[in-house]
């Protein structure tokens, strides 16, 4: 029962337009599945602030910074990932060592925050990748040049219990593929993702909040579909959907 609404959920949430009885109702019904999972209502969640410094930190993050990037003098999107590891400073460290990636902040399942660069420098993050302006329609095409990147301490489809005890959600990916299982994703992650996600919206202006799955759809999955975009979306003050346009 607890797996049909949590499937029931994922779908009021990510995939309103669907309905046929509209988001009124669409609303309405989340309120109830929420109550009966125990999750809280969104208006009661707690937030608290998240200030970012003039030198384009975050003031309550623990700093580990990875050297490198170039100035990024404007953003204009953020992009959710997942890390396909362990913990959040495995990964930091497996960027400093390697360098074949990085990104601006981490955040560990426990909702513990890193940051790696400031705002105002480049990640390489998003790779290969495009994304259209929804509000110009202009399409800008590799990302690290113009966005921000969080990334999050989950095993996505590869290691969906590997590292998590939480029982992992099955579905099929909405770029396509088999039904398979996903880590699931902690509460207090999820609202730690929410709260960044707002300040940097909210500083920056960005113009849109996507997954890499959006941007590189031919050759990335993350953050998946146990990650609830549609809600973060509605948080930042965006449609729940995502549209890639042109």
């Amino acid at each position: 029962m607890s797996e049909n609404l949590t499937t029931a959920r994922w779908s009021l949430v990510n995939q309103p337009d669907v309905f046929p009885w509209g988001r009124a109702v669409t609303a309405e019904l989340l309120n109830l599945i929420n109550e009966k999972l125990g999750y809280p209502p969104p208006t009661e969640q707690p937030k608290e602030p998240v200030d970012i410094t003039d030198d384009h930190w975050l003031e309550d993050a623990i700093r580990d910074e990875l050297s490198g990037g170039s100035h990024m003098p404007t953003r204009r999107f953020l992009v959710i990932h997942f890390t396909a590891g362990a913990s959040a400073k495995s990964s930091i460290e497996w960027w400093r060592r390697s360098g074949a990636a990085s990104a601006h902040i981490v955040i560990e399942r426990d909702g513990t925050i890193y940051q790696c660069r400031p705002f105002d420098r480049t990640a390489g993050h998003a790779g290969s990748s495009s994304w259209v302006d929804p509000n110009t329609g202009t399409r800008y095409t590799g990302l690290n040049s113009c966005s921000i990147g969080i990334e999050l301490a989950n095993g996505g489809d590869a290691y969906p219990r590997k590292f998590s005890k939480l029982k992992p959600i099955r579905a099929r990916h909405k770029n396509g593929g088999p039904e398979r299982e996903w880590e699931r994703y902690p509460e207090a992650q999820l609202t730690a993702c929410r709260q960044v996600s707002e300040a940097l919206v909210k500083r920056y202006h960005l113009d849109d909040v996507i997954g890499h799955e959006d941007i590189a759809p031919d050759r990335k999955s993350d953050p998946g579909p146990a990650f609830p975009m549609g809600e973060l979306r509605m948080a930042c003050g965006f449609p729940p959907d995502v549209h890639q346009l042109g």
